[in-house]
């Protein structure tokens, strides 16, 4: 099958967060729901409004109070020091993990295609002191997907070289073992800054990196829309290979297909819950917005259609803790690949596509 399809032009308002309710659940109330009206909650205690701006633009609260449903700074009132007292969640989210997070989507009217994905990351949380917050960095390890066809076919694709992608910092937001994110959106593959040496032309000349434009010039971006050719000027080869944005690596019965893409994601956590052994757990909102800019070998067409994520419910995130136990404090992202392969780390649970998402 010489077609790539694995792409998927993903933001919320789609519909793909617009179910279920997560009215009724018991830890509802301390939990931040959708962000941006994109997934409609019932959770009447919360207001969102507090994290608009992180959410938005990166920038960070201007208050503890307002750094969402509390400070995130590490108690270390008398009661807390005292006997028996249990670990504040600032502290038990404190340290170095290894992260799965599994996404779905699909297209949501016609229920034809199916993608399964599956990401590995190293993350480490830390308390900033110039703000009191907690922030999480996270380095991207592994990124795979199948794509699964009506006729009950598979083809598989993964991303060749995610350790090169940008390294992404969230403000962790928690309160009463519960958590969620805010800020670390990523660009991929283009230069999301407005460019400076274009100055309203429609040709400006091509940078070095940008060996795949055959003549001397790129083209100017002319409105703030993402970028959908390889010849924009915006485009740049992240992971170093020489070729547009990043590579994507697809199965096919005729061999591998090569696809450059670019990437927008500004995902986040919501619902996490603290777990005193560090195996905390997330749901991810996702919010991708994902571009095939061209193909190989030549003549292969691309194919970019408009899919959805499931609910959030159904995208599951694991942490499990590397910095507790001195032999995985030093992992770099080969080790945790190489020991998830080995069933060394996470669950065994196999990747399957939800029944309630088809």
């Amino acid at each position: 099958m010489k077609l790539l399809t694995l792409v998927f032009l993903v933001v919320c308002t789609l519909g793909g967060c617009a179910e279920p309710s997560y009215a009724g659940r018991e830890d509802a109330a301390a939990l931040l729901p959708c962000s941006g009206g994109a997934c409609e909650a019932s959770v009447p205690a919360v207001d969102r409004t507090r994290v608009t701006s992180s959410e938005t633009d990166g920038s960070q609260p201007s208050s503890a109070s307002d750094a969402g449903i509390g400070s995130s700074e590490p108690s270390n009132s008398a009661s807390d020091a005292g006997s028996g007292a249990q670990p504040a969640a600032s502290d038990l989210l404190l340290g170095r993990y290894g992260v799965r997070a599994r996404t779905f989507s699909n297209d949501l009217p016609a229920r034809v295609f199916g993608f399964q994905h599956e990401e590995l990351m190293l993350a480490e949380i830390r308390a900033d002191p110039a703000d009191h917050t907690l922030k999480m960095t996270v380095e991207l390890c592994k990124h795979s997907w199948q794509l699964l066809s009506a006729d009950g076919s598979t083809q598989d694709a993964m991303m060749l070289f995610p350790q090169l992608w940008p390294k992404r910092t969230y403000t962790v937001h928690h309160e009463n073992g519960a958590f969620f994110t805010t800020g670390g959106s990523v660009a991929v593959g283009y230069d999301a800054a407005p460019l400076t040496d274009c100055g309203g032309l429609a040709k400006a000349p091509r940078r070095a990196e940008q060996s795949w434009i055959s003549g001397p010039e790129c083209s100017c971006p002319q409105t703030s829309a993402l970028p959908i050719k390889p010849e924009d000027c915006r485009i740049v080869d992240t992971d170093k290979d020489g070729r547009a944005g990043v590579t994507v690596q697809q199965t096919s019965a005729t061999g591998p297909i090569l696809g450059s893409t670019r990437i927008r994601d500004a995902s986040q956590l919501q619902y996490g819950k603290v777990q005193p052994n560090g195996k905390h757990t997330a749901e991810l909102l996702a919010d991708v917005d994902y571009f095939v800019l061209s193909c190989d070998p030549a003549g292969t067409p691309c194919v970019n259609s408009g899919y959805v994520y499931c609910p959030a419910n159904l995208q599951p995130v694991v942490f499990e803790p590397l910095s507790r136990e001195p032999a995985r404090a030093g992992w770099s992202c080969p080790d945790l690949v190489a020991q998830y392969a080995a069933g060394n780390i996470f669950s065994d649970d196999p990747l399957k596509f939800p029944a309630a998402c088809r």
